[in-house]
C-alpha cells in the first residue's frame, strides 16, 4: 500500500487518541456514567456507517476495474484496426494509419488523461477518431476477400468510437458531493463517539481509539483516491494503449 497513505493514517490516528487521553483524564468519569445510554446510539451509528462506507467502496473499485477493461479494449480495437490496414498491403495508407493510430494513443494517454482528472469530459468524436476514418475511407481493394475485411475494419472502428465513449463516462463519474459529504459527517461522528465511549482500562481505551481511528481514515482515503483515477495511489494504467502502440510502430504484415 502507498506509505503517504499509511502515514497520512497513522498520523491522524495519533491525533485522536492523544485528544482522547486527554478527555479521558478529564471527562471520564462523567462520560463513564453516561455509557450504558450512549453505546445504543454508537452501534447504530457504526452499522450505518458500515453500509455506507461498503457501498461506496465496492461501487469505487467496480468503476476502477471497468475503466481498467475499457482501456485494454479500446487498445484492442486499436490493434484490430491496424492489423485489418496493413492487411491491404497499401504502403502509403498503413504510413498513415501507424501514424494516426500513433497519434490518437499518445493523445488519450496524456492530453486526454491531464483533462479527465479534472472531472471535464472530452469530446466525443475526437479529431483522432475522424482522422483514423478518412485513412479508412482512403483505403483501396480489389478482391472479395478484400471487401470482408474492409467490413471487418469498420466494425472494428465503430467498436472502438463505443469503447472510447464508455471509458470517457467511466473516467468522469465521480461520488456524489451529498453521499461524500454524509459519509464524512458520519466518520466524524463515529470518532466522535468512540472518543467519548470510555473504558476503566487506559490502555484498552487507547487501543479501541488508534484502531478505531485507523480504520475510518483508512477507508476514507482509499474511497477518495480511486474517485478519481488519475489522481493518488491508484492510477488508470494505459499499459495497453502503450503496448498497442510499440505493436503498430514494430509489425508489418506482407501478404
Amino acid at each position: 500500500m502507498n506509505n503517504k497513505i499509511i502515514i497520512k493514517s497513522l498520523v491522524f490516528s495519533l491525533s485522536i487518541v492523544f485528544i482522547g487521553v486527554a478527555l479521558h483524564y478529564v471527562y471520564g468519569a462523567t462520560l463513564l456514567r453516561d455509557e450504558n445510554s450512549a453505546g445504543w446510539m454508537l452501534g447504530v451509528l457504526g452499522t450505518i456507517y458500515a453500509l455506507i462506507g461498503a457501498f461506496m467502496l465496492v461501487s469505487v473499485w467496480e468503476q476502477f476495474n471497468s475503466l481498467g477493461g475499457a482501456i485494454s479494449e479500446e487498445a484492442q480495437k486499436i490493434t484490430s484496426i491496424w492489423n485489418f490496414t496493413d492487411y491491404f498491403n497499401d504502403d502509403i495508407a498503413s504510413a498513415k494509419m501507424q501514424k494516426v493510430l500513433s497519434t490518437y494513443i499518445d493523445t488519450v494517454t496524456v492530453n486526454e488523461a491531464n483533462v479527465l482528472a479534472k472531472n471535464i469530459r472530452v469530446v466525443h468524436p475526437s479529431q483522432g477518431l475522424v482522422a483514423i476514418m478518412k485513412v479508412i475511407d482512403s483505403i483501396e481493394f480489389d478482391d472479395k476477400r478484400d471487401e470482408s475485411a474492409f467490413k471487418a475494419i469498420i466494425a472494428a472502428y465503430e467498436e472502438l468510437s463505443r469503447v472510447r465513449s464508455s471509458r470517457i463516462q467511466l473516467s468522469i463519474e465521480r461520488i456524489p458531493k451529498l453521499l461524500r459529504l454524509l459519509f464524512l459527517l458520519m466518520s466524524f461522528l463515529m470518532i466522535l463517539f468512540g472518543l467519548s465511549h470510555m473504558f476503566n482500562s487506559i490502555a484498552l481505551y487507547i487501543s479501541g481509539v488508534f484502531g478505531l481511528s485507523l480504520i475510518i481514515s483508512l477507508a476514507y482515503l482509499i474511497i477518495d483516491d480511486l474517485d478519481n483515477p488519475f489522481k493518488g495511489m491508484w492510477n488508470a494504467d494505459f499499459e495497453a494503449l502503450d503496448h498497442a502502440k510499440m505493436y503498430i510502430n514494430a509489425v508489418v504484415h506482407t501478404k
